[in-house]
């Protein structure tokens, strides 16, 4: 049974049924998990909330760009 309840299909006798029922549920629970493991690993639910990344991401901008708070400007005006 998936997340939603309903039933899931059988792959194959020797790998088992699918965990979820519809590609929108394995997109759901492919998040979840994700989350889950960031929890276990790091103790966050996203790798950008994590004080050595965004060390490292300010380290690698001032390197790049001069700037530890650069964004590309030029390219969002253009998308907006």
């Amino acid at each position: 049974m998936c997340n939603l309840w309903k039933k899931t299909k059988l792959v194959r006798p020797d790998k088992g049924y699918k965990p979820t029922c519809s590609m929108k549920c394995q997109i759901i629970y492919s998040a979840i998990k994700t989350k889950q493991g960031n929890l276990e690993k790091y103790g966050v639910e996203n790798p950008y909330q994590r004080k050595d990344i965004i060390e490292k991401c300010k380290k690698i901008k001032l390197k790049r760009y001069g700037n530890e708070k650069y964004q590309n400007r030029k390219q969002i005006e253009k998308q907006t």
